[in-house]
C-alpha cells in the first residue's frame, strides 16, 4: 500500500508541475497539487520506512489474503467514467480520424446543457 501512495504522490506532484506552480507571491494552479503530493509521497516514504525497520518480513507476509475485488472493481468504474466523460485525444495529424466527444461537449452541442 506504501508503494502505490508513494506513486500517487509522485505522480500528483509530476501533474502539479505540469499545470504551473506560480510564484511564492502568485501560485498557479499546479501549486496546491504540488505540495499535496510532497507530503504525500513524504508520509507513505515514512510509513515504508517503518514497515521494513519493524515489520521486517512479518510486516510483507504474502500469506495475508487482501481482498482487492472490490478495490479492482472501484478503479475500473473511475476509470470507465472518466472515459466516457473525456476521452483520449489524438494527435492533430491530419491522417488520424476526429477526436470522439466526451459526454459533456456532445449534450453542450446538442444545447441540453445551455439552460
Amino acid at each position: 500500500m506504501g508503494l502505490i501512495l508513494m506513486g500517487l504522490g509522485i505522480f500528483v506532484i509530476y501533474q502539479g508541475i505540469d499545470l504551473g506552480v506560480g510564484e511564492p507571491g502568485r501560485p498557479g494552479p499546479g501549486f496546491v497539487p504540488l505540495g499535496l503530493g510532497g507530503i504525500l509521497t513524504v508520509l507513505s516514504a515514512l510509513y515504508l520506512w517503518q514497515i521494513l525497520r519493524e515489520g521486517g518480513k512479518e510486516g510483507l507476509s504474502p500469506s495475508v489474503a487482501i481482498p482487492y475485488g472490490r478495490t479492482i472493481r472501484a478503479v475500473s468504474a473511475l476509470v470507465l467514467y472518466a472515459l466516457l466523460v473525456n476521452p483520449p485525444r489524438r494527435s492533430h495529424d491530419p491522417h488520424l480520424p476526429a477526436p470522439r466527444l466526451g459526454c459533456q461537449e456532445r449534450l453542450f452541442q446538442q444545447g441540453t446543457l445551455l439552460g
